[in-house]
């Protein structure tokens, strides 16, 4: 005997007719829905509702028996809110996931239940720190052979994943033991993040963050969730140096829709007002952040480091030497922010036309700068 694992149908990254699961999807839905009418637009919510439905081919047929209820783009709305489609006569998704959950051993069902958490891939360190399992290798190895759990490889090695219209399912018996060890999981990889961003090695902090991008969404919006505003606003603090170099959208709208305005929450807002163009509501910020606490707060060199670039898209080159001259010397500036900093007084001093105090700047702060040697 053979082992034959028949993967879900791949999903195209673009819009494309000719894919094997937009394929399916759209003979369904002609079969089930005869009378509709497609357009040449539908087929990216064909191909949207293909990727929410993780190329399951049973999630699809089941998906496609509904359209001529509810119609194409409710359907994709259903589905982003975690509403999986069924079909009257036939065995639901649910009931399809529940009966091969049945045939699992306990300490299987328990780990999937946990490993339900994660919202994309994952590898058996983070399984590991979720799990309340002493080992969860053999229960891991059931997951996989039953088809529970699929294994993955890209570049960050080994992974595995649960495939969206199942995991929906094994959501509604997740401990809530397993939400808040992925939370604290979610928190120290935050806390890595920030350390990597801050002690110079910045290419690795953001490959880090867009690495678990998904994971750090996740874990904000169920902090959000659950009201806790201070690991919010920490975790939101931690992203936020490397998001002000290089946002991502989906990090961005959820910390700037959800932080609370207060000292710990208005800290990472202004890194991201200024990195996305909101200069005038960065600088509004910084203020009244900068009224909120003590001038040797750490969160005063947040502060003033975000005023340094939002000042400089307004035009204000003498309020950005101002800012940045505050920030040196500054006893919770880093190293590298104090180099920046002078950097950014001697420019302002530069492109404002006074060479001589542009040189003087750097003269003056030669120690400073020597710290990045």
């Amino acid at each position: 005997e053979r082992l034959l694992l028949l993967e879900p149908f791949p999903l195209p990254a673009e819009p494309d007719p000719s894919a094997s699961a937009v394929q399916l999807f759209c003979d369904r839905v002609a079969r089930a829905a005869p009378h509709l009418e497609t357009q040449p637009q539908d087929l990216g919510l064909a191909v949207d509702i293909c990727r929410l439905l993780g190329g399951l081919p049973l999630a699809m047929e089941l998906a496609a028996a509904r359209v001529h209820m509810l119609g194409l783009t409710e359907l994709r709305n259903q589905l982003v809110r975690g509403r999986l489609p069924t079909s009257t006569g036939s065995r639901t998704m649910q009931e399809a996931v529940s009966w091969s959950l049945d045939l699992l051993g306990a300490d299987a069902r328990r780990l999937f239940a946990e490993a339900c958490v994660f919202p994309s891939t994952f590898d058996l360190d983070a399984l590991g720190a979720v799990s309340s399992l002493g080992d969860p290798l053999p229960a891991l190895g059931e997951l996989v052979d039953a088809s529970m759990l699929t294994v993955v490889g890209d570049r960050l090695g080994h992974r595995y994943r649960i495939l969206e219209p199942i995991r929906q399912v094994g959501s509604a018996e997740m401990p809530d033991a397993a939400a808040e060890s992925y939370l604290e999981w979610v928190a120290g990889m935050g806390e890595r993040v920030r350390v990597d961003f801050l002690e110079r090695d910045r290419g690795a902090s953001i490959e880090l963050l867009l690495d678990h991008s998904d994971d750090f969404r996740h874990g904000l919006v169920l902090l959000a969730e659950r009201g806790e505003d201070d690991r919010f606003a920490q975790l939101a603090l931690a992203l936020s140096y490397p998001l002000s170099r290089r946002p991502v959208s989906s990090l961005v709208s959820v910390i700037l829709d959800r932080c609370p305005e207060t000292p710990a929450g208005l800290a990472p807002r202004v890194d991201l007002e200024w990195s996305t163009g909101r200069a005038e509501v960065c600088l509004a910020h910084v203020e009244q952040l900068l009224g909120m606490v003590e001038p040797d707060h750490p969160w005063v060199v947040k502060a003033l480091g975000a005023a340094c670039p939002a000042h400089s898209y307004t035009g204000d080159l003498g309020q950005m030497s101002e800012a940045a001259q505050r920030m040196v010397g500054h006893p919770a500036a880093t190293d590298l922010e104090q180099i920046e900093a002078v950097t950014l007084w001697a420019l302002g001093e530069l492109y404002g036309g006074d060479v001589d105090a542009a040189a003087s700047v750097l003269e003056g702060n030669a120690e400073v700068l020597a710290r990045g040697n």
